[in-house]
């Protein structure tokens, strides 16, 4: 738990005062507020508690109000920042950083993969490009293989 402090505290003065993402560490809470601001328009800030049993408890995600988002779309970006966290073995500062970067490209228009919830895949950071020949949708050929070998099925989790 304190390694993840201090990796935060380190990247906060990497990044600068200049930088677009900026956190916020409360130690005694074990909270983590890291805001994003795009624009004028656009900033998106996000709440992570870390339990004191962590890692053997999850983080808990909170997204501030700070956007308008559907129900659906809050309920996938805190899916997607916990299955960061549990792809990149509980590093929360590379699941933000990643997390700040799947913004960038939604932004962008790219869609995020309907299996994992992100844009850019957490381990490979490749972009979803493999298409379902049915509904068209597309996936990260990682989430799609692993959907088939784990699934028993031979469609995607769409179709």
């Amino acid at each position: 738990m304190d390694h993840e402090i201090r990796k935060i505290e380190l990247s906060q003065a990497e990044l600068g005062a200049n930088s677009d993402l900026t956190f916020v560490l409360f130690k005694s809470t074990k909270e983590i507020v890291a805001t994003y601001v795009k624009s004028t328009e656009i900033s998106v800030q996000i709440k992570l508690k870390i339990p004191s049993e962590y890692p053997l408890r999850s983080v808990q995600v909170d997204l501030g109000e700070t956007l308008k988002l559907k129900q659906g779309q809050i309920r996938k970006w805190t899916l997607s920042i916990k299955n960061l966290i549990q792809q990149r073995n509980g590093d929360i500062i590379s699941a933000i950083l990643l997390w700040k970067t799947n913004i960038d490209k939604e932004m962008e228009g790219i869609e995020e993969c309907y299996i994992c919830y992100c844009v850019m895949h957490g381990v490979d950071r490749s972009l979803p490009n493999m298409q379902c020949q049915n509904c068209k949708n597309k996936f990260h050929v990682a989430c799609i293989r692993k959907w088939f070998s784990s699934s028993n099925k031979s469609n995607c989790p769409l179709c």
